[in-house]
């Protein structure tokens, strides 16, 4: 499992823990990050 911080454009960051196989767009996806 892969550990993905998204930033957005105001700063906030969201860090994920991503299951392996999954794409970025997946996970975030996935993890309602807006």
């Amino acid at each position: 499992m892969a550990k993905i911080t998204y930033i957005e454009h105001n700063g906030t960051a969201h860090e994920i823990d991503v299951p392996d196989g999954l794409s970025v767009m997946e996970g975030a996806i996935r993890n309602m990050v807006p």
